[in-house]
């Protein structure tokens, strides 16, 4: 008997015994909603009898048959449509800073729309058939998933940096099909709006992960509840289970996120990084999916026209206002995803009722773009990573990208998902047959990446990973940080078996990116050397400008300084382009740039005049190295890591500068060094020349890195510069 006849067959008999609402085509598409009454007729019934239904009537303890979400909701439709335009946009980069909340309403309708269908299928009499929910929910959710990793596997191989980005894309990708997509981004990318998320044209399968681990334990949670349930003293299990999940998450979502009261209550995992336990985790997103959830069990009967119009309209005025009061900057998920959680609940429960909001929300565009929003979702950020690596001074690229991926979405949803989502699987070998052409070939692709970026690509890809090699000064740990507890003179040293006059390379990690330079300059005289490099610590003397901490870099370099004093004459080379501590009142009454810069400069050669003198004094002699030109500034900043595997091989990495841009922009450093040197009669080492003998500076020669970073020199290119620090350490002949 059809869903028709039976549903048409009820009579007054039949409300005595409950008749229940049947499945079959009708499902999904009669009413925007189906909320009857109990034992009469109500506003759903009335628009089943107008599409050809004759009664409806059901007993109490099944009214849940029709309560949960038998037919379509169109709104919902147009719901999804709504939070994939506010997530779309802000990666897309339009100034709508909470964009990304957009993600908060598709948990909660998920765990909406979920909880329905369990709910009827637990109200028709059968248990829950676990298996085949898994089942639809891997036709409906993985063949498109595994058709973007796929794609953006064979578009990493050209696109993507095989010095990081393809590793970080290959490992997201098999986390992505293995539902562990969160816990991999923020083991491998960090946080979501950290750079390195930039990058990973795989970062928004995180919440597909959050979403399907929802799936694998909710459904065995509520099937639990309910079975407690036919327990007369706990009959209402399901929604205290639920509600006290809902609890515990929002906790822990305040507690990870900083927010609110709970911020005394750190929550540390050593093995998991924060952000998979705060924003990525499952935990901690489990609230949003209750919400859903709580709906669904609690509900009665449909709200009355002017309740549903009144919660609609607050509903999508707080969605819509999260949009600006959830920024990159809120802690969060927080308290205040309250907002679109609550704004989205608020809707969900207006829209079985006929109300303005819900009607615009089911307007066929919105429909329409709903229906595809999950193809939409998966598409457009890896289209918007690969436009702006291929177009980065376009600033139009990530809207173009994000409006474009909307074809891709579109033809994936009717020639893979609907196909595969609606056809009948029967037998063993047809489901090994589409897991194998899903999983199987995406995680293939995924991993054979990893394993070419493992391996390499050829001459060029091996030159940029020999750009990327550390620094003899760092192998060996002569990079002191804060605190500076210990400086390890005695295990920072080359050549110890010269016997000249020892060699120290101090400064920070400007002068330990000369290293190596140094360290053959010393072989080849036959002399020992010493460095210590300590990042963004120069080697200035300050202790006459006023007191100093001693587990500072003021510290450090006076407790340097002493150590120095006591020691046999040598040659010491200072080098650095960080700035020291300086008086805020530096300038005087004149606040303007040139004055403050002027100032600086004078301040700074003061303070390197000082220390240099301190140590000639002791019987040292002294070498300053000129600061050496960075790629630091806007337009011509170089980063190594967004080289692509083809700019790479078409030599396209090679950042360009003109010397005057160049010394313009560190005038500052260069103009203090030359003072410093010169009252001071030291000698100085001008490298600039030497990295930038013509007009124009390039960050590449012969198919070489010279610069392993915007601020700092390779390897390769310290190794160069071995013959001028030779030349400057010999001694003077008269």
């Amino acid at each position: 008997m059809s869903s028709r006849n039976s549903l048409a067959s009820c009579n007054q008999s039949d409300c005595r015994q409950g008749c229940i609402l049947g499945q079959g085509p009708s499902e999904g598409r009669l009413a925007n909603g189906l909320t009857p009454g109990i034992g009469r007729p109500s506003e759903a019934s009335r628009k089943l009898e107008v599409a050809g239904f004759s009664k409806l009537c059901v007993r109490r303890q099944e009214f849940a048959v029709i309560n949960a979400v038998s037919f379509r909701r169109l709104d919902i439709q147009g719901l999804r449509a709504i939070a994939i335009l506010m997530v779309v946009a802000f990666h897309a980069g339009l100034p709508i800073p909470g964009g990304f909340v957009g993600v908060d309403v598709f948990f909660v309708i998920s765990g909406y729309v979920i909880t329905g269908m369990l709910q009827r299928e637990q109200a028709s009499g059968s248990r829950i058939r676990l298996r085949r929910f898994f089942a639809r929910r891997y036709k409906r959710l993985t063949p498109a998933l595994a058709l973007v990793v796929s794609v953006t596997m064979l578009l990493a191989i050209a696109l993507l940096s095989p010095l990081g980005a393809q590793q970080v894309a290959a490992k997201t990708g098999i986390g992505a099909m293995l539902l562990a997509a969160n816990v991999v981004i923020a083991r491998t990318t960090g946080g979501y709006f950290d750079a390195p998320a930039d990058l990973n044209p795989l970062l928004n399968t995180w919440s597909l992960s959050v979403e399907e681990q929802f799936y694998l334990v909710f459904p065995l949670i509520l099937a639990v509840a309910w079975w407690a349930s036919r327990r007369r003293y706990l009959a209402a299990s399901p929604v205290l289970v639920v509600s006290t999940i809902a609890v515990i998450s929002f906790v822990v979502t305040l507690a990870t996120s900083g927010g609110g009261s709970m911020n005394s209550l750190p929550i540390t995992f050593d093995w998991l990084p924060s952000e998979a336990v705060g924003f990525y985790g499952p935990v901690s997103r489990a609230w949003e999916f209750a919400v859903g959830a709580i709906l669904v069990l609690l509900r009665t009967r449909d709200p009355r026209q002017s309740t549903a119009t009144f919660s609609a309209v607050l509903g999508f005025a707080m969605i819509m206002g999260s949009m600006w009061l959830i920024t990159e900057l809120t802690p969060g998920p927080g308290a205040r995803n309250l907002l679109p959680v609550l704004g989205t609940a608020l809707l969900l429960y207006a829209g079985a009722t006929t109300n303005p909001v819900s009607k615009a929300l089911a307007c066929r565009p919105l429909t329409s773009l709903g229906n595809v929003s999950y193809s939409w979702y998966l598409w457009h950020w890896p289209l918007i990573v690969f436009a702006v690596l291929l177009f980065p001074s376009y600033p139009w690229a990530a809207p173009i990208a994000a409006m474009i991926s909307i074809a891709p979405a579109v033809l994936s949803f009717r020639f893979l998902e609907e196909p595969i989502r609606t056809a009948v699987l029967v037998g063993k070998k047809r489901w090994v047959l589409l897991i194998t052409l899903t999983s199987g070939v995406s995680i293939t692709f995924a991993a054979l990446v990893l394993v070419l970026c493992s391996v390499g690509y050829g001459t060029a890809t091996e030159n940029a990973q020999r750009s990327m090699r550390l620094h003899a000064v760092d192998v060996a740990g002569c990079a002191p940080a804060e605190p500076y507890i210990e400086i390890p003179w005695s295990s920072c040293r080359w050549n110890e078996s010269a016997r000249g006059e020892r060699i120290y390379l101090l400064g920070d990690s400007n002068a330990g990116h000369f290293s190596e330079a140094v360290i053959s300059a010393g072989d080849r005289l036959g002399r020992p050397v010493t460095i210590l490099a300590a990042p963004t610590c120069p080697f200035m003397d300050l202790r006459a400008y006023g007191p100093v901490e001693p587990d500072t870099c003021s510290g450090y370099v006076a407790r340097a300084v002493d150590y120095l004093r006591t020691q046999p004459p040598s040659t010491i080379i200072i080098g650095s382009s960080s700035l020291p501590s300086m008086p805020l009142e530096i300038a005087g009454d004149d606040s303007s740039t040139e004055a403050w810069a002027r100032a600086s400069a004078q301040y700074i050669s003061a303070v390197l005049q000082d220390t240099v003198e301190e140590l000639q004094s002791a019987g040292h002699t002294v070498l300053l190295t000129q600061v050496a030109i960075q790629f630091a500034n806007d337009p011509h900043v170089f980063d190594v890591y967004k080289c692509t595997v083809w700019t790479l091989n078409m030599d396209h990495c090679n950042q360009t500068m003109s010397r005057k841009f160049a010394d313009q922009q560190q005038k500052l450093m260069i103009d203090a060094y030359s003072q410093a040197a010169q009252w001071t009669s030291a000698k100085l080492i001008d490298v600039r020349d030497e990295l930038c003998p013509l007009e124009v500076c390039t960050t590449s020669l012969d198919g070489v890195f010279r610069y392993r970073d915007s601020t700092h020199i390779s390897v390769d290119q310290s190794s160069w510069l071995a013959p001028l620090f030779e030349n400057a350490l010999k001694p003077e002949t008269s």
